[in-house]
This record gives C-alpha cells, sequence and structure tokens, in this order.
C-alpha cells in the first residue's frame, strides 16, 4: 500500500469473549509520500461502520483484503494525516500459502484468544498497513470481561477496572512490523521480575500451568 508511512496506530478493541467478537476503533498516524486522493489498508472481513481522516468523514470501499479510503480533500505531499477506522465482526482466521499448516491472526482458544500474525494475519483484526517494511509503534488499549486479562506488546502503561470489565493499556514505543502487533487474553498469573537496566519483564501463565 504506496503513497504514505504509517507512524503510529492506536487501536481501541472492546472484546467479547464468550463470541469471539470485537468492536475496535483504530487510528493511524502517517505521513503522504505523494499526493493522495485516494489510499488502501488491509483488512480481511470485519464490518466497517465508519472512517474520518483528519476529523472529516471520508468515504470507503472495499476489494477482497483491500480497504480503499477517499479523503474528502487530496492529502499533499509530505503532510502528516490520520485515519480513523470503526469496525466489528468476529475475526475469521486467515490462510496465507506460505505457512499453510497453521491460521493465522486472531483465534480463539479454549480459555480465552490469542494472536499469531506472520506474515500477514494482522489484518484480520485491525486496519493496517500490513507490509514489514512500514514498521510504527503502537498503543493497545484493549477492554476484557472480568476476570479475563489482555496482554499486547511493549510495556504496561495502564490497568483500568469498570464494571464488570478491565481496560489494559501498552505501549509499544519502538517501531515494529505489523505481524508482529499481539493480543493475548486469557486468565493469567503475573510474575514481573527486572532485568538489565531496569527493564520491567512480565511473564503471564495461564492459571494452572505447572510450576
Amino acid at each position: 500500500n504506496g503513497g504514505y508511512d504509517a507512524r503510529h496506530y492506536t487501536i481501541d478493541l472492546d472484546v467479547d469473549v464468550a463470541s469471539n467478537t470485537i468492536s475496535g476503533t483504530t487510528t493511524m498516524v502517517a505521513q503522504a509520500t505523494q499526493d493522495l486522493a485516494t489510499f488502501h489498508l488491509d483488512l480481511a472481513g470485519l464490518d466497517v461502520r465508519r472512517v474520518v481522516v483528519d476529523e472529516r468523514p471520508a468515504s470507503f470501499a472495499r476489494t477482497s483484503h483491500e480497504l480503499i479510503i477517499t479523503p474528502s480533500v487530496v492529502l499533499p505531499n509530505r503532510a502528516p494525516f490520520t485515519v480513523t477506522i470503526d469496525y466489528a465482526g468476529v475475526p475469521e482466521p486467515i490462510t496465507d500459502p506460505s505457512v499453510s499448516f497453521v491460521p493465522l491472526g486472531w483465534q480463539r482458544q479454549s480459555d480465552g484468544l490469542f494472536v499469531v500474525s506472520e506474515p500477514s494475519g494482522a489484518m484480520n483484526w485491525y486496519p493496517v498497513n500490513n507490509h514489514p517494511a512500514d514498521k510504527a509503534t503502537y498503543t493497545f488499549r484493549i477492554t476484557v470481561p472480568q476476570p479475563y486479562q489482555a496482554v499486547a506488546n511493549g510495556v504496561l502503561a495502564d490497568v483500568m477496572q469498570g464494571v464488570g470489565v478491565t481496560t489494559t493499556t501498552w505501549e509499544m514505543t519502538d517501531p515494529m512490523a505489523s505481524y508482529l502487533a499481539t493480543v493475548h487474553v486469557g486468565q493469567y498469573e503475573v510474575e514481573q521480575t527486572t532485568g538489565p537496566n531496569g527493564l520491567p519483564i512480565l511473564n503471564y501463565f495461564p492459571i494452572g500451568t505447572p510450576d
């Protein structure tokens, strides 16, 4: 998906573990690398409800896994811009011929949910420029029903308890390829240690894991 450089993704997800349904808003901050009358993101399945570019409603179309966005005005070369996409549905695992022995993306398991995206699975749970050359930083805000916990990339920044739900915020400040973005939802025992230079290390073990 040419014409821009993704800089940061903020992924807000409400997760219904029982039905494996997600309701999400993903905001991408990017910079145009040419004049853009339209641009593409990758999103497989899921229903797109609204697209906004620089706080203005934008039109969109779907072709296979391509989400084609037409902003209300042309985005000039080198200009920063922000696109926000509201979407929802049940993620369908992706079959990639390069790794045909395993399904990819957001998936269900007996005690929760997990993501394995390499190489192409990221697009089944958030809209993204799904190419490893376009690295970006990330913020994940994941809301899950209690007693589940949500784990994602980066450093744990905040945990907020609501009525029957928990919202966890993770910050990934080093640019990474989209296939590395991951979320795991389950019931965990947490072990915290400290690595070099005070690096916090959090290990999440499913409850009942032998010592």
